[in-house]
């Protein structure tokens, strides 16, 4: 599977990613719908939609100067001293960096040469 269409989910509800894997005997999972909305549940059983209550942050297909963190949308990175969100561009080509200090903003491609330094939502962690 490529890295292009992976994604990770924040839930607004506990503070925290949602956990893809192995939950007691079942495997916990979710789902992308064509209109946008998130299915999650385990094994077969479906939880109701909820509105509002997911984030979903898409993998930027690079990683980080050590080589071995990937980034993903919504992560706040350090690149040449200053800090960055990787952001989706709703009208154009994709993720980039867009500088929190209002500066200009990057390719995302030079978060090669970036430090991941935590999620945007790292202060609203439990």
């Amino acid at each position: 599977m490529s890295d292009r269409y992976k994604f990770r989910l924040w839930d607004t509800d506990s503070k925290e990613y949602y956990k893809v894997g192995r939950v007691g005997s079942g495997w916990q999972w979710f789902n992308v719908q064509s209109n946008g909305d998130v299915i999650t549940g385990v094994d077969d059983d479906i939880d109701e939609p909820e509105e509002n209550r997911w984030v979903l942050e898409q993998n930027s297909t690079y990683k980080y100067k050590d080589g071995k963190k990937e980034a993903y949308e919504g992560d706040i990175c350090r690149y040449d001293n200053r800090l960055f969100e990787v952001k989706w561009m709703t009208t154009g080509h994709g993720l980039y960096l867009s500088p929190l200090d209002g500066s200009v903003a990057f390719s995302v491609s030079f978060i090669e040469d970036a430090v991941f330094v935590r999620t945007i939502h790292d202060k609203e962690s439990k």
